[in-house]
């Protein structure tokens, strides 16, 4: 997979659950600065992603270190300017919403 769309071949439903012919957060992201989504569905669309979990590093070695999906999906989208700062911060805010 490509480093510029970290999620290319995933897919979603509508929901934002995983569904067959949708994408993933990082293209949902670009979707979404092309003015394809609305600022709410970037926002529920991402929130409701089953990212897969970060892991901490061993301790003793930096490389171990395992950010999670969220961090190399959406992080990279707010880092390549796809999304705003406070539409990152309403994706946070409704996962915890969500309780995930």
């Amino acid at each position: 997979m490509s480093t510029d769309h970290p999620d290319a071949d995933a897919s979603t439903s509508a929901a934002g659950a995983p569904g067959p012919g949708q994408v993933g957060p990082y293209e949902t992201a670009r979707q979404y600065a092309a003015g394809q989504l609305s600022r709410e569905q970037v926002i529920d669309q991402l929130a409701r992603w089953p990212y897969r979990p970060g892991h901490p590093s061993d301790g003793y070695d930096w490389t171990t270190l395992d950010p999670g999906e969220f961090n190399e999906t959406v992080g990279k989208a707010l880092s390549d300017g796809l999304l705003e700062g406070d539409t990152y911060d309403a994706v946070l805010a409704r996962m915890d919403e969500l309780e995930r």
